[in-house]
């Protein structure tokens, strides 16, 4: 599912509204900080973001674009893969020095696990070179919120399997740390969403130029 080449430039006479969805805890972290760059450069045009992580309906809310992590499936839009990132086994020093390292997949059964889902249990594939290792991991806690799983792993209840934007600060700090970090995961695909039918507009084109020049490199996603 691809939208319309999105072609570079910009228009510094925008005017009007531009109505963004995008995932609470990516807007938090990766690009309400980075607004101001953008409302200086089209002080004409108001924003209205609307931060939440269920899957918003963009035509019945409005939206003009949105961010989400994962592939869309509905037929009610039309999307674009801006880019893939890296998911990671984490944990907190705190939560680690209750327990024991994981030494291999298989450990986790012995683990605490707290997953972003509904599900009683998932299944991954983790993989060291030719090896890979099926896993199905039982949450001990499942929440429905990304701040919500931040702040249980950052207060030492257990571990996560997340993309790496979602901890990047606290990567950098040391407060969370890589567990198994000989073993990848599946990548986790950003998108760029469009309700179906509608031309690429200006404004939704300069938003997305400057998600890629100064959002996107600061996330360690690929194209």
């Amino acid at each position: 599912m691809e939208a319309d080449s999105l072609a570079r430039g910009s228009d510094r006479e925008l005017t009007g509204h531009l109505r963004i969805a995008l995932p609470t805890t990516f807007g938090r972290l990766h690009l309400i900080p980075r607004l101001g760059e953008f409302t200086a450069r089209y002080p004409n045009l108001a924003l209205d973001v609307q931060m939440d992580d269920r899957r918003v309906d963009l035509i019945a809310e409005g939206i003009d674009m949105a961010l989400r992590i994962g592939r869309p499936e509905e037929t009610s839009v039309v999307g674009r893969r801006l880019a893939w990132g890296h998911r990671s086994l984490l944990a907190s020093p705190a939560y680690l020095e209750q327990t024991t390292m994981p030494a291999c997949p298989e450990d986790l059964k012995n683990h605490r696990m707290i997953l972003y889902s509904q599900a009683r249990q998932i299944r991954t594939t983790f993989t060291k070179g030719e090896e890979t290792q099926d896993v199905s991991l039982r949450p001990d806690l499942c929440l429905s919120a990304a701040e919500g799983i931040r702040a249980a792993v950052l207060s030492g209840q257990g571990m996560t399997v997340a993309a790496d934007w979602m901890f990047a600060p606290e990567l950098i700090s040391g407060e969370v740390q890589r567990c198994l970090p000989d073993w990848s995961l599946p990548p986790v695909e950003l998108w760029l969403l469009l309700p179906a039918g509608r031309m690429v507009s200006a404004k939704v084109r300069a938003m997305a130029d400057f998600f890629a020049e100064r959002v996107q490199p600061s996330l360690g996603l690929e194209n």
